[in-house]
């Protein structure tokens, strides 16, 4: 897995890879500990299929509406229907009602600089661009295997707009409940959040996933307060990042 996660970010032994493990199973806790994996503080959050629409709250309506029950969209076409419902439901807020959209390889910049201003990122405006790809209209990802990013913007006094926040929507498997969907936010509101939760949860619908889940880093009390009135929070499941030499020692590099 490691050697896999290497090749995927262009070689150099600047890889990270990142899981969980429960805090009862010491055996397991015990070899990731020798391998050099370190635990880093955060609070795991679940949010099963039957709680998404809940979850969506007040744009749960509009943002469910005109899906098909079960039956699993594309990705790209999941992503953009639920942005399209979520910002049709916003604009019943009136003039200057925030949108919501994906993100393409244009908006590299100003997500880079967000993620930036609230908690730093590791990652390069290179290594986002060729993540992102394609432009707005067309963005890579979902079915591609690459990033996909929900923005929220919203117009300021003189008709520009802005970059409010945002929330990384990765589409992964799980061996237990098959797809689900991690969330990473770049998002400072309450509001901003759960506007963009609800077409995180309207997508993750789309796509047949069984569950959502996210994390909270740094003891962000009004975060934390936020995700445990809309899921389940995981206590304990510990969470284990190899990174730096250990990770290239396990990755042969």
């Amino acid at each position: 897995a490691a050697a896999a996660a290497e090749a995927d970010g262009g070689g150099g032994g600047g890889g990270v890879m990142e899981w969980q493990a429960l805090d009862w199973n010491a055996p397991a806790l015990g070899f990731y500990e020798r391998l050099g994996a370190e635990v880093w503080p955060a609070e795991n959050f679940r949010l099963r299929r039957e709680g998404f629409r809940a979850a969506a709250g007040e744009l749960g309506a509009a943002a469910f509406q005109g899906v098909a029950g079960d039956a699993p969209d594309g990705a790209l076409p999941a992503l953009s229907a639920a942005a399209a419902a979520v910002t049709a439901a916003l604009a019943q807020r009136g003039a200057g009602a925030p949108r919501v959209r994906l993100a393409g390889r244009e908006d590299a910049a100003p997500l880079l600089e967000l993620a930036q201003a609230h908690g730093g990122v590791g990652a390069t405006l290179e290594a986002l661009q060729a993540e992102l790809g394609g432009d707005s209209s067309g963005p890579r990802g979902g079915d591609d295997g690459l990033l996909n990013v929900f923005l929220m913007e919203q117009e300021d006094s003189g008709g520009a707009l802005g970059l409010l926040a945002a929330v990384g929507v990765g589409r992964l498997y799980s061996t237990w409940t098959g797809t689900l969907v991690y969330l990473e936010f770049i998002a400072p509101s309450a509001d901003a959040r759960s506007v963009l939760l609800s077409a995180a949860a309207a997508a993750a619908w789309r796509l047949g996933a069984g569950r959502i889940q996210w994390h909270v880093e740094g003891g962000d009390e009004g975060f934390l307060a936020w995700s445990r009135d809309r899921a389940q929070q995981l206590g304990e499941w510990v969470n284990l990042r190899l990174s730096g030499e250990a990770f290239r020692r396990v990755a042969g590099t």
